[in-house]
């Protein structure tokens, strides 16, 4: 039972490592894609946007600074806690 509880952890692990590499390159190509309607930036924002606009609404959109989003920086941070919460828990 328990060796079943370690890999079910780890598999989260790695679903939430897979999760912030997603919206790392979301954020970065936001940066340089001109059509924001190419198929792969449709495809990384339909997966990044829902926990991206919980966060905004969260935060009463307090996190934007002039045209700098600061959303996804939160959650990176949560991620990385989340994921420490896990590997402490499987060690």
């Amino acid at each position: 039972m328990i060796f079943l509880a370690k890999y079910t952890l780890l598999m989260v692990d790695a679903a939430l490592s897979l999760y912030l590499w997603i919206v790392l390159i979301y954020i970065i190509a936001g940066w340089f894609v001109q059509n924001r309607h190419v198929s792969w930036y449709v495809f990384l924002a339909e997966l990044s946007e829902p926990t991206l606009s919980r966060i905004r609404r969260l935060t009463r959109n307090r996190l934007v600074i002039e045209s700098f989003d600061l959303s996804p920086l939160v959650l990176v941070v949560l991620v990385y806690i989340i994921r420490n919460l896990i590997r402490r828990i499987v060690i």
